[in-house]
């Protein structure tokens, strides 16, 4: 099972339980590309057609939705599992129809099936959303997304992060100093060294 929040992944299983056509984008979405990042909403677009918008409804009912931002591009909704953004269009890649062209079905848990956008669409609308917390998170993104695969050198626009590489602790140390302490000693004042 894909790790996501458990609020998170209830959320998408209402929407998908109501088959309302929708193309997961934003934080989540990255998470499940690879990205390590926390997001606190859920952010979908959706299928403009009268039939997903009466699915879509009778599933933020379901989810107790409340409206609380409503612009030009969707309404952002606080439900009993969160926040949800439901995007009419984003900057950078457009409407459902042409997210739908990379996006890619992933399985989060048996029976729950969700169509994700591709790394490359969902870097390309951060990168023209142009908000200060997506600019500074931008360079970790992109080295998160190569070094998962799902992002190909060929998509990447801007400066990419160093990620931290483990060091292998060298066998020969551990036979002159002992064993590596599990837990760090918590140190007082008092301790000199």
């Amino acid at each position: 099972m894909i790790e996501i929040e458990d609020r998170h992944r209830e959320l998408l299983r209402t929407l998908a339980g109501g088959e309302v056509q929708f193309v997961l984008v934003g934080g989540v979405a990255l998470q499940l590309r690879g990205f390590s990042g926390a997001t606190r909403d859920v952010d979908v677009t959706i299928a403009a057609d009268d039939l997903n918008t009466r699915r879509l409804d009778q599933a933020l009912e379901a989810l107790q939705a409340q409206p609380y931002l409503t612009g030009e591009r969707g309404v952002a909704y606080r439900t009993r599992l969160g926040q949800v953004e439901v995007m009419r269009w984003t900057d950078g890649v457009g409407d459902y129809d042409a997210w739908t062209r990379e996006a890619t079905i992933i399985e989060l848990e048996p029976g729950l099936d969700v169509q994700v956008g591709s790394a490359s669409h969902l870097l390309l609308s951060k990168e023209h959303a142009d908000r200060e917390k997506d600019t500074d998170a931008l360079p970790l993104i992109r080295a998160e997304l190569l070094a998962s695969g799902a992002l190909q050198a060929s998509d990447v626009r801007g400066p990419v992060a160093s990620l931290p590489t483990e060091v292998t602790p060298d066998p020969r140390v551990a036979q002159v100093l002992g064993p590596r302490p599990k837990q760090r000693r918590t140190r007082g004042l008092w301790d000199h060294g």
